[in-house]
């Protein structure tokens, strides 16, 4: 490609962005994204700490006050460890960053990058949270069978039904939670998004 061309490319993009930071959308739709990520960020580091308290609350309750543990028990907690450890990461990989060197110098590419956020945070409500408890709830019923050894058969099916409606419970409140959130906070966001991307 030859350098006046790619000259005529950025003057194009530049021209692109100042129509878009000229747009009545784009002041407001700047104060909600940064307005919903400082509460995503907050709630970030909130589920941050304390799953990481959870593990460090596992390993100094459970797995040391555990004798002769099985390879399904290390199995269980195992895969209790990658769940967090995965939910915590994807979600900060989410977070929609405002002083990325490159984004913030053209509005285009920043609104398009957030856009990308936003949609992955979508796949983690609709897909992510789901995989994350499915996990959850295999790894502490592999734990469950030997702590639940010993407990006569009335007990260990008492055990396991209100582990599992409790984990059911918790699950049907957050999805209801977060999905009213999305359509109150965030659809309206990406509403905005689309309409001044489809329109440059």
């Amino acid at each position: 490609m030859e350098i006046e061309e790619i000259k005529n490319l950025w003057k194009e993009q530049k021209t692109r962005d100042i129509e878009i930071k000229s747009t009545q959308y784009y002041t407001s739709l700047l104060d909600g994204l940064k307005k919903n990520e400082k509460k995503v960020k907050r709630n970030y580091i909130i589920m941050s700490i304390v799953m990481l308290f959870t593990i460090f609350f596992i390993d100094k309750v459970a797995v040391e006050s555990m004798t002769d543990k099985t390879m399904l028990t290390w199995a269980g907690f195992w895969m209790i460890y990658l769940a967090i450890a995965a939910i915590i990461y994807v979600s900060w990989a989410t977070v929609i960053k405002f002083d990325v060197k490159g984004l913030t110098e053209s509005s285009l590419e920043f609104l398009k990058t957030a856009r990308e956020k936003l949609r992955l945070r979508n796949r983690l409500r609709t897909i992510g949270i789901p995989v994350y408890t499915a996990l959850l709830t295999i790894g502490i019923t592999f734990v469950y069978i030997q702590v639940t050894a010993p407990m006569e058969l009335i007990y260990k099916v008492i055990t396991y039904t209100l582990f599992y409606l409790f984990i059911a419970s918790i699950t049907v409140f957050s999805y209801k939670r977060e999905k009213k959130k999305y359509l109150n906070e965030v659809k309206p966001i990406e509403d905005k998004l689309d309409t001044l991307l489809n329109e440059h």
